[in-house]
């Protein structure tokens, strides 16, 4: 026990090395924060000062949760666009409009944006475009309404707010490809609700 605590603390070492040596490759900095997700090294920072990652986000690297998340995702669209033989993203801001597609989308709108860069220099703004053309044509050809609303009057702040991070856990943990927590669990989860729901 006291070997893999000893391993667990000298990885956490390693990866926050690396992190703090080129703090602006989001890439390999939301990777890494991933990996520590994953493992749960955080618990090891300081004698276990850290009891979730949030907190082991903000108290390392003054880091809100939105934006390691943020990062996080990112490193999963690099990894998504990177086998189509292009340039990669450069930083969290051009992938970040990629997270809004699937991820045989985001090769396709990745490739886009650098096919209509001028001089092959990606901006935000022009993935952007290029996942706003997509998904304004996906919503025109499947006639879906890009937002439910819900009647606000009928939902409490607080139902409201619980439902809220709900989705946006979904989102991330679909995000990661489902590392940190199993599809079919989630999906379990889901079951759950509505059965509570339709009692």
């Amino acid at each position: 026990m006291e070997l893999a605590i000893t391993r667990d603390i000298a990885t956490l070492e390693r990866l926050e090395k690396e992190m703090r040596e080129d703090i602006h490759a989001f890439y390999r900095f939301g990777a890494n924060l991933i990996q520590i997700r994953k493992e749960e090294l955080y618990l090891h920072k300081n004698g276990g000062e850290f009891q979730t990652f949030e907190a082991y986000c903000k108290g390392v690297w003054d880091m809100g949760r939105a934006h390691a998340y943020r990062l996080m995702d990112s490193s999963v669209i690099v990894d998504t666009v990177s086998p189509i033989g292009i340039q990669q993203p450069i930083n969290e801001r051009q992938a970040r409009p990629l997270s809004k597609l699937e991820p045989d989308q985001q090769r396709v709108a990745w490739a886009k944006a650098v096919e209509s860069a001028p001089e092959g220099k990606v901006t935000a703004a022009i993935v952007t475009k290029v996942v706003k053309e997509m998904t304004t044509t996906t919503e025109m050809v499947t006639n879906k309404p890009k937002n439910i609303t819900i009647e606000q009057k009928a939902i409490s702040c607080e139902f409201k707010s619980a439902f809220n991070q709900m989705v946006i856990e979904l989102k991330n943990a679909r995000g990661l490809k489902w590392t940190t927590v199993s599809h079919k669990d989630a999906v379990e989860m889901m079951q759950i609700l509505l059965n509570i729901a339709e009692q």
